[in-house]
């Protein structure tokens, strides 16, 4: 939301959190100032283990039940996830939806994966428009089984 203010911010701020990263010794949380003057500690493996929800909620402790145990560099290298963040953001704050939109983005997953396999064989690799094309309707059933608020 800062950045969306006022992008001169953004450069900043990722050079802050570089500096931050380098300064760290392995295994030390990451001390993060907050307003008011206080601070978090953030246990960097525990923040890794339950990326990409704990970008909103950098203490979270359970694993996002829709990656099923795989690593960060698993999941980072997943193209699908493109799409199911596209479709499924983070970032909602009602309670009721999270489990619901977790469940949706394995399935959008799941429908991008076997696309993927249908049209090349294996996950590896980009998404094209065929693969796009061939899960479109899927997807859009995927979402239109949520109930609207959570959508």
């Amino acid at each position: 939301a800062v950045t969306q203010q006022d992008p001169t911010l953004d450069r900043p701020i990722y050079q802050y959190i570089q500096h931050r990263a380098d300064a760290l010794r392995c295994g030390q949380p990451l001390q993060m100032p907050l307003a008011a003057g206080r601070s978090m500690d953030v246990d960097i493996e525990q923040y890794a283990r339950t990326f990409p929800d704990s970008y909103f909620d950098p203490q979270r402790s359970s694993e996002p039940r829709d990656f099923a145990g795989l690593s960060l560099q698993q999941r980072a290298g997943n193209a699908c996830n493109s799409v199911v963040y596209s479709v499924l953001p983070l970032g909602g704050t009602d309670w009721r939806c999270s489990s619901l939109r977790a469940n949706a983005r394995a399935r959008v997953r799941g429908l991008c994966e076997d696309e993927l396999r249908r049209q090349h064989g294996g996950i590896g690799g980009e998404l094209d428009m065929a693969v796009g094309q061939g899960m479109q309707a899927a997807v859009v059933s995927a979402m239109a089984a949520l109930p609207e608020d959570c959508r």
